[in-house]
């Protein structure tokens, strides 16, 4: 009797920690999640806290996108939110792995293609619930859009973990502010680990790329080189796909362990000097003075971020603003200020929307 008891009490504890084994957001409730009041009866996924397939098939939204098409139903939106309004989503589960880097993404195509509206870089997610900001862009426009949340873990195996919902976006009530970039020109999803030919660093915050113009930092990691390897940028579903498939893509072993140069991603930061110019009467360079207040929040090259109404501080990835992402580490004096007396803004959390049973 001994024993049965306590064999049972270990399949139930065993049950327990592979449901809570790795990290999960739901709110807002994702596709097939347990926490969605519009999931189709015998369509609950209880593994969403599972990565991604390693060959990619999965992508995007571990399949589930496709319940967009049933737009009254499985796909309904769970949330309303508004253009310009900052909303949070929650992250809950059991095994964070150190944390790692995060990115919020929008798609109005059905998964088709994803444009980036936050990237967390470090601490992402670190506690067994977390709630994170983000600020919908002003100019997102109204209607139906899925909202995904991507994860790079920072310890253990290579791995993808994302999680898609169904939102709807309601533009009318935006301010008349102009967005820091326009949302097409919004930097694609980061995507790796899944056969795509690009691998994360263990044990290291992945800095993207391009993480877009609003950016979290709560990490030491300064430069993409050092934490991401092979063929590393925005991708598109298609993209990924196609990449997959290919027999001829040089795809990068799961747990490479590569250095040699072919392999290394190229640094985020590209230092932009002044333009010297030879002047017509003595033939010697001067300084180019033509430089223009940023009209779209971009800066670099004949734009600067002072007196932009984006923010004085030029950061190391091209976008003005005058937070400590844009003001401190990396900052580029030589389109705009640096040094400014500001602080990282800590994430703020909360409890989760819903309970486990």
């Amino acid at each position: 009797m001994y024993i049965s008891t306590l064999s049972s009490f270990a399949a139930t504890a065993l049950v327990f920690v592979v449901a809570q084994g790795h990290m999960e957001m739901s709110y807002p409730a994702p596709f097939r999640s347990r926490y969605n009041p519009h999931i189709q009866a015998g369509t609950a996924d209880f593994s969403m806290t599972s990565p991604l397939k390693s060959d990619g098939s999965d992508f995007p939204c571990k399949g589930y996108h496709k319940d967009m098409k049933d737009s009254t139903g499985a796909g309904a939106p769970v949330v309303t939110w508004n253009s310009g309004s900052t909303y949070n989503y929650t992250i809950i589960g059991g095994a964070p792995h150190n944390g790692g880097s995060c990115q919020a993404a929008l798609s109005y195509d059905n998964g088709v293609s994803f444009k980036v509206i936050h990237s967390y870089i470090g601490d992402c997610p670190i506690m067994n619930t977390g709630n994170f900001d983000f600020t919908v862009p002003v100019d997102a426009k109204s209607g139906n859009a899925i909202f995904a949340w991507t994860w790079q873990n920072q310890v253990g195996n290579r791995e993808y973990y994302m999680n898609c919902a169904s939102v709807q976006i309601d533009g009318s009530q935006a301010s008349s502010g102009s967005p820091k970039v326009s949302f097409s020109s919004r930097p694609d999803l980061f995507v790796a680990n899944i056969g795509n030919g690009c691998t994360t660093v263990e044990g290291k915050d992945t800095v993207y790329p391009e993480p877009g113009p609003d950016v979290s930092i709560k990490s030491g990691e300064s430069n993409s080189a050092s934490t991401i390897t092979g063929k590393c940028k925005g991708l598109k579903t298609r993209e990924v796909l196609s990449l997959k498939s290919s027999p001829n893509s040089a795809l990068v072993p799961r747990f490479s362990n590569s250095t040699s140069n072919s392999s290394i991603a190229s640094p985020v930061r590209i230092m932009l000097s002044t333009t010297m110019m030879p002047t017509a009467a003595s033939g010697s360079c001067s300084p180019n003075t033509a430089m223009k207040a940023s009209k779209n929040g971009e800066c670099g090259g004949f734009q600067t971020c002072s007196d932009s109404v984006y923010g004085g501080c030029c950061s190391q990835y091209g976008y003005c603003g005058d937070s400590a992402a844009h003001c401190g580490d990396g900052c580029m004096e030589e389109f705009g200020i640096c040094g400014m007396n500001v602080t990282v803004l800590k994430l703020r959390m909360r409890r989760p929307h819903f309970q486990f049973a």
